[in-house]
């Protein structure tokens, strides 16, 4: 079934936002909930004026892509019908959705805005193939990953121009869908992801690659990464050995652990980095609580966890899935009622 714009009744039935107490250096607010047709939330991005873009599932089935800033929730479009899905959404900054639909085999990267909904590539031609989500930048440029042609690839549109970040016309490389990308058009992705001895962590523009890390030593899998403005990438991996790490590399190389799963986090994940290099992730303790963080000090860089309260709700499971300039957050919350929202964390401060 192809997407459509939804009805009011959607629209009614998600909970206004308000306004939740500050905590930990940061003012919450609420920006939807499921109070109403939405069964979960799978992610949410997030742009430099504090624009929401959600990618949420359906009580009575399907997907719906949304958007909210604090004030208004509006929805982009639904989609219903056997195996037909959509990606998490990305958002810029004058507040183009794009997000892909895969439906009956046709597998489409969408973009809304001001109410109108079109198709900007599908699987019919060139491209054989879109997998995972895109990724957009600041100024509206789309990365994301396809094979065109049958040669497999990341890639970036921006003004209908099409630019190959990397290709593989002879397929003997894999690439995953990027992690992320940054200001100077710079994406970071996995090639070769299902083969842990030859698995590698690039960045490229297009015109220069290199590699951060491999599967050579102790590493099994890339699961998550970020790069900023700089060029330095932090990213997140299962090892070999079953634990988990995460690693801060310079623009030129030499990554270095920050964090691991050996004590005392089960999970983790990089949500991005601050316009000021801030970087903010997300992490579960072995005791079962989780968190939001800015900064690699755990203690002193708590944004968000298990136990803390919002609009006289306590907190059971945080993870943070965006990132903006000005440092706000957006976070995809769990309570202990069983309820589900997606709030965006302000600095009390700039930072």
């Amino acid at each position: 079934m192809r997407p459509h714009r939804a009805t009011a009744l959607l629209l009614l039935a998600l909970a206004q936002p308000t306004l939740a107490a500050a905590g930990g250096g940061y003012i919450f607010t609420r920006i939807a909930d499921n109070g109403g047709a939405v069964s979960t939330f799978v992610s949410a991005g997030l742009n430099d004026v504090g624009a929401v873009a959600m990618t949420a599932t359906l009580r009575a089935g399907g997907y719906a892509v949304l958007t909210g800033d604090g004030r208004r929730l509006a929805t982009v479009a639904t989609i219903t019908g056997h195996n037909s899905t959509f990606s998490r959404a990305a958002i810029d900054r004058r507040g183009e959705v794009f997000f892909q639909s895969t439906s009956r085999g046709v597998e489409a990267l969408l973009r809304g805005f001001q109410g109108r909904l079109s198709t900007v590539i599908d699987n019919s031609g060139p491209f054989d193939l879109l997998a995972g989500g895109p990724i957009v930048d600041a100024r509206g440029t789309v990365t994301f990953f396809g094979t065109l042609r049958g040669a497999a690839g990341v890639y970036s549109l921006a003004g209908g121009k099409l630019t190959k970040i990397v290709e593989d016309p002879r397929l003997t490389v894999t690439f995953a869908p990027p992690f992320g990308v940054n200001g100077r058009g710079q994406a970071v992705f996995a090639a070769n992801p299902d083969d842990p001895s030859a698995t590698t962590l690039v960045v490229s523009d297009g015109r220069r690659a290199r590699v951060v890390a491999d599967g050579s030593g102790a590493i099994a899998l890339f699961t998550s990464a970020a790069i900023d403005d700089g060029g330095r990438v932090a990213f997140t991996v299962l090892r070999k050995d079953g634990t988990q790490a995460m690693y801060l590399a310079g623009p030129t190389g030499g990554a270095q652990t920050v964090v691991t799963t050996e004590a005392p986090y089960r999970d983790l994940h990089v949500a991005g980095f601050t316009g000021a290099g801030q970087l903010v992730w997300s992490g579960s303790l072995d005791s079962g609580e989780s968190g939001v963080f800015a900064g690699l000090d755990a203690d002193a860089g708590k944004v968000l966890g298990e136990g803390d309260t919002l609009d006289g709700k306590t907190v059971a499971e945080a993870a943070a899935t965006a990132v903006n300039a000005t440092g706000q957050i957006a976070i995809v919350i769990l309570f202990e009622d069983g309820t589900r929202a997606v709030y965006r964390a302000q600095p009390a401060r700039p930072r």
